[in-house]
């Protein structure tokens, strides 16, 4: 089955990310619930101060959540 990648969010995507991310850090480290916590402030963060350059990609198999990355400007030379 083919990964499909986007960047353009659209409703609800901001939910699954941090669900996905609460799911597989307690599947592969023990994280709780205030996990999903810290990702949902940072997401919160990224998306009303987002700037230009700043983009998050979603990897999705159908319309299953597979794998995500953010890339967040840091200042005028560098990103996290």
């Amino acid at each position: 089955m083919d990964v499909t990648l986007r960047h353009e969010l659209r409703p609800g995507d901001l939910g699954r990310v941090v669900s996905f991310h609460g799911i597989v850090y307690a599947r592969e480290h023990g994280f709780d619930s205030t996990f999903e916590a810290y990702v949902a402030a940072g997401l919160a963060g990224f998306v009303t101060g987002q700037r230009q350059g700043d983009r998050l990609w979603l990897a999705e198999r159908e319309t299953t959540l597979v794998g995500c990355i953010a890339i967040v400007g840091c200042g005028s030379a560098e990103a996290q």
